[in-house]
């Protein structure tokens, strides 16, 4: 089931040159070790250039997005599989 939550999350991160790999998020004081990117992609919200990613913790689906210009994470949704 898919849950929208646009909820501010904290993540951490992976830099590797330009690449940004989220590694842990942490939702409701519940953190959340990402197993694996699934997508990536990028949109544009005015001048600002959204980063989203769709993650797995290997039993749920995360869509988290980054907002540069707040140094902001938000958790958009999360798909449970139930």
């Amino acid at each position: 089931m898919f849950e929208d939550t646009n909820e501010r999350i904290e993540c951490e991160v992976a830099f590797k040159r330009t690449k940004v790999t989220p590694l842990n998020l942490v939702w409701k004081k519940h953190t959340y070790k990402i197993e694996k990117v699934l997508l990536r992609w990028e949109e544009r919200e005015g001048k600002e250039l959204l980063r989203h990613f769709s993650v797995t913790d290997g039993a749920n689906i995360f869509h988290i997005v980054f907002y540069p210009d707040s140094l902001v994470w938000k958790l958009l949704g999360i798909d449970t599989g139930d």
